[in-house]
């Protein structure tokens, strides 16, 4: 018996010593922030506060925006103003909602790398719903002050978090469908292109597996798909959907997936044409 215990012992002193350094880094960092679907969120404060940056700010009626002196956004202010209050009306008529209840906070730096210091991952844009707070790489080269991000955040609050990690392709699809391009082009016209090409995947894996392919065929093809059904059903019929998932298709729109996804490819077949008289008022 004594021996057993012993043996124990030293088994739990040694998980001690691999759990308790992992514990005293990871739980500083996780403090930073909070967690959201597997990342990790920042808020404003937090991120003006982050050593090595040299933040300016300036605002519009509805959103601060935050940039350092000597780079491109400072130069392209005025421009980033216009364009992320023209996001915020945009996104509430896209979410069918009268107003934001907070002020927003969006963050522009110069490049990936600027914004991996920043915030601990390498990318072009990221939103942080629960802070009310976007960012973006604003260079010469990269411009990602769209209407994606904010379109995150906005949707997340007024929406509830609902859908935002299950339903991981209509989060991004919505995004998507708010800049109204994809490469500058049509998500519609996009995948039609796509699809001549044979590089679309079945609506089944987009929305069971969406991260399974690359996201220059998952993001354009949600967004169209996302729109189609804009412009079909419309937005009271979306927000059904992402209370409820996309399990519940037959429910909200009397048809299942493999129905709307024969509909939706005569669509972007046709992607020339106009929407709807009503999908024209409702994506205006």
């Amino acid at each position: 018996m004594i021996r057993k215990r012993k043996t124990l012992l030293k088994w739990l002193v040694a998980l001690a010593l691999v759990v308790v350094p992992v514990v005293l880094v990871v739980v500083p960092f996780v403090r930073s922030g909070m967690v959201m679907g597997g990342y990790i969120e920042y808020s404003a404060a937090e991120l003006l506060n982050r050593k090595g940056f040299d933040w300016r700010t300036a605002q519009t009626g509805h959103v601060f925006v935050y940039f350092e002196p000597g780079t491109h956004a400072e130069k392209m202010l005025e421009k980033l103003k216009r364009v992320n209050e023209a996001a915020y009306d945009s996104n509430l008529r896209l979410l069918d909602c009268d107003a934001y209840p907070e002020k927003l906070h969006t963050f522009a730096v110069d490049s990936r790398e600027k914004m991996k210091r920043l915030i601990h991952y390498e990318t072009n844009g990221k939103a942080f719903p629960r802070h009310h707070t976007a960012c973006f790489v604003v260079s010469e080269s990269i411009w990602a002050a769209t209407a994606h991000e904010l379109f995150h955040v906005m949707h997340h609050q007024l929406w509830g978090q609902a859908g935002f990690k299950k339903w991981h392709w209509l989060s991004e699809g919505m995004a998507v469908n708010a800049d109204e391009k994809w490469q500058g082009q049509d998500p519609h016209g996009f995948c039609g292109q796509l699809h001549e090409k044979g590089e679309l995947i079945p609506l089944s894996q987009l929305c069971d597996r969406f991260g399974s392919a690359s996201p220059m065929i998952t993001y354009p093809q949600a967004g169209s798909f996302v729109r189609f059904l804009y412009e079909e059903y419309g937005v009271a019929k979306l927000r059904e959907l992402w209370q409820q998932g996309h399990q519940a298709m037959r429910g909200v729109f009397s048809q299942d997936l493999s129905q709307l996804e024969k509909a939706w490819l005569a669509r972007i077949a046709r992607a020339g044409e106009p929407p709807s008289h009503a999908a024209r008022t409702l994506l205006r």
